[in-house]
């Protein structure tokens, strides 16, 4: 399984070629694609400056009805991890929640341009650009 940072859907939606064939390789099951309920918090909050409410929520609809997409809960268990992280790693919350959830599921790579994962040993980054 593979876990899709937030950063995945912003580029595929601003034509990113690589995170559009990450997402239809997620749809016709070709990736098994995961995500937490935090991916679609961050996907939103930086849609709606750039959105009208209408094609917000269109979006919205999108990503939780994404074919094949896992949307992974996040719980007290995955804070109590992220919060291990922050020990281990210098990272902003909203990462370490990321990379908790991650490893929580045993997922091995991680889909970011965000190179501040880069730090963390319990699975490997992939980059899209």
């Amino acid at each position: 399984m593979k876990y899709l940072d937030t950063n995945v859907f912003i580029l595929a939606l601003t034509g990113n070629k690589k995170a559009k064939q990450i997402l239809l390789d997620v749809a016709s099951q070709e990736i098994d694609g995961a995500t937490s309920c935090l991916t679609w918090d961050e996907f939103i909050w930086i849609l709606r400056k750039q959105f009208k409410r209408s094609n917000l929520l269109e979006e919205s609809k999108k990503f939780l009805n994404f074919p094949n997409l896992r949307i992974l809960d996040i719980t007290s268990n995955t804070l109590q991890k992220a919060h291990s992280l922050v020990e281990l790693y210098e990272l902003k919350p909203r990462d370490v929640i990321h990379a908790a959830a991650a490893i929580e599921h045993n997922i091995t790579d991680f889909i970011s341009d965000n190179d501040n994962f880069d730090i963390i040993t319990e699975f490997k980054r992939v980059q899209l650009s």
